[in-house]
Order: C-alpha cells, then structure tokens, then sequence
C-alpha cells in the first residue's frame, strides 16, 4: 500500500491512532493557505508511551506565478526535551512561589550592584514587608541600599 500523494485527512482514516494529530494538520494547513503567508506553531504528534511528540513547525505556501497553488513546504524540529524542561522549570517555579509566598518567614531577594556596597530588592514577600513595614512597591522600589552601613 502507498500512501503517497495522499491528504492527511485520507492518511487519518487509515490511522486511528494518530486519527487527532492529522485532522489537526489538515486544519493548519488550510489555515496557511487561507491566510497566504508562512506560519509557526507547534504541533503534537502521539506516542506509543503514551507522550506526545512535539514539534517546532514553518509551513511555507508557495504559488505559482498566475497565483495558483504550488505546494506547501513544511519544515519540523522536535523541540520535546526543550518542552520537558520547560514544564519542569514552570513546576519547580510554582514549588518556589507557594514557599516564598506561604512562609511566615521574612524573605527578602535582593541583586548586588556589580562593584560595590550596594543593592536592590527583586522581591519581597508578606511577612518581609510585614516586619519592615514598608509594602512590597516601597520595597522593591529602594535602590541604592548600602548592605555596609546596616552591618556596622
């Protein structure tokens, strides 16, 4: 059997398990030629595991010169680890924002002025602003603070 020359929509009736991912395809590509310029997205491809697979994709249309249909060329990069890590990164930013935000201890984030004495917040949290009794824009607001004179 060949499949080639085939629309996604015929190749979907031939493949329940990847059925989603083709309509889907068949849907962007018609949304490139509706709209007559190239487009990015991502698109998600099924795995056996039960993942997706996830790609970085340009459709380019190209016409003829009477303005008619050519082709669509269709370039695909697998960007799945980079989509793992980035959830990843997201869960432990949430991990990070519950403790910083649910403690009742003072936390204050403060970046170091390259080549001297001084700082400045980039976040505070309740209990911070609580004890100093600043609110959190006072806060973060302060430049300039000499980290040698409250230490002497």
């Amino acid at each position: 059997m060949s499949y080639y020359g085939e629309k996604d929509s015929e190749l979907a009736e031939y493949s329940p398990f990847y059925k989603e991912a083709l309509l889907y395809c068949k849907k962007s590509d018609q949304d490139v030629w509706k709209q007559g310029n190239t487009m990015r997205g991502e698109e998600r491809i099924p795995q056996k595991d039960g993942r997706n697979k996830v790609l970085d994709v340009i459709k380019v249309p190209l016409y003829y010169s009477d303005g008619s249909r050519k082709g669509l060329v269709i370039f695909g990069r697998d960007i799945t680890n980079q989509k793992d890590e980035e959830e990843k990164h997201s869960e432990s930013e949430a991990k990070y924002r519950e403790l910083f935000n649910n403690t009742n201890d003072a936390i204050l984030l403060a970046e170091v002025e390259k080549q001297s004495d001084y700082f400045r917040f980039i976040d505070v949290n309740e209990p911070a602003c609580r004890l100093s009794e600043y609110d959190r824009n006072e806060l973060l607001s302060i430049v300039d603070f000499d980290v040698t004179a409250r230490i002497q």
